[in-house]
Order: C-alpha cells, then structure tokens, then sequence
C-alpha cells in the first residue's frame, strides 16, 4: 500500500476511486456443479492473485482492491450456468492543486 495515510483527507489530495465489476462464468451441464463450482472458485482466487501481484496496475492507479462479492447461476442457451463476481477497486491519490 501507499505511503500515505489514506484515512486523512488532505487540501491538497483527493482519493479518487474507479470501481469495476469482473464476472466469471462457468458452465456446469458439462462438468456439473460441483465441478463448475470448483473451477469458478479457483478462477476467482487466480485472477484476485494476479491483482495482488501489480496493485499498482503497471503506475495506473495508486493501488487497487480486487475483492470477491457476489455468487450465483442462471439458466443460459447452454443451460445453467454459475457465476461469480468480483469488485475491483483502483484507487488514485490526485493532486488539488
């Protein structure tokens, strides 16, 4: 994490955050539900790793939170389908000035 203390709001610094939804999909009429639930979770844990590994995202932004939230399924043309979302929350320090 930054150097700064976040929690204080500063004159001349704002904390300016974007935040993003990713959502995996997995179908399970294949591999069935168990199975979908199993690779959706391991996909969830990769892809919140990848993030934790640049939170900077290359010097986009100052540093990101990627966090899973939402589970569910849903019926689709190839039948149901289970999903998982996560939040992704890239956080930049801009200077007021």
């Amino acid at each position: 994490f930054p150097s700064h203390d976040i929690s204080v709001a500063t004159t001349t610094e704002n904390l300016r955050t974007y935040v993003f939804r990713i959502v995996i999909h997995q179908e399970t009429e294949k591999v069935g539900k168990s199975k979908a639930l199993e690779i959706l979770a391991h996909a969830v844990d990769e892809t919140i790793k990848l993030f934790d590994n640049d939170i900077t995202l290359g010097g986009a932004v100052s540093f990101l939170n990627a966090v899973p939230t939402a589970w569910g399924e849903y019926s689709e043309g190839v039948g149901q389908v289970k999903h998982a979302e996560i939040v992704l929350r890239c956080n930049e320090i801009v200077s007021t000035n």
